[in-house]
């Protein structure tokens, strides 16, 4: 089993908000995350199986309408910032890094390759944010990959991002 090293939580935790008034239903937030990343890592929904959820841990406070997602790794968390403003319940997600973040705490040994999600196929509000992450996507490849010193990476792009191709 999958064991996250607890140096890192603070910067794989995710904030989701602009959640429905009273809010509670943890299982099917969980399962339309799960969803949202399976399709954007271009995976289909025949991958998932419930027993390897991307969702590690969730806390829903129902009374201000959000919560607090923690995810497997740092790369992911980064990733899934792209989704700021993709619509839940007919409503755009605000999703942000959780207060807690404290990027200079990370050791430079654990960080991996960068993950892009394509979000070309989802429906996102009017968040200026959102547009911003969605704006700066390739930006944020090429600080990642300077950050990492990773040599040779190729973006395979078809219909929208794939995989990265590592040699």
């Amino acid at each position: 089993m999958f064991q996250p090293n607890q140096k890192t939580r603070h910067a794989r935790r995710i904030y989701v908000g602009n959640l429905p008034e009273n809010y509670t239903d943890e299982e099917a937030l969980k399962n339309f995350l799960n969803t949202v990343i399976l399709k954007g890592l271009g995976l289909n929904n025949n991958s998932y199986s419930p027993m390897c959820s991307y969702v590690l841990s969730m806390y829903i406070n129902e009374k201000k309408g959000f919560a607090f997602v923690e995810l497997p790794t740092m790369e992911l968390t980064t990733a899934c910032l792209s989704l700021d403003g993709i619509f839940y319940m007919n409503s755009p997600l605000k999703i942000l890094r959780a207060n807690e973040y404290k990027p200079g705490m990370i050791p430079q040994s654990l960080l991996g390759p960068p993950v892009v999600l394509n979000t070309s196929s989802f429906q996102f509000g009017n968040s200026s944010n959102a547009m911003h992450h969605r704006a700066f996507d390739h930006q944020h490849l090429e600080l990642s990959t300077a950050t990492l010193n990773i040599r040779n990476m190729k973006l395979a792009e078809k219909k929208f991002y794939e995989y990265y191709c590592w040699n």
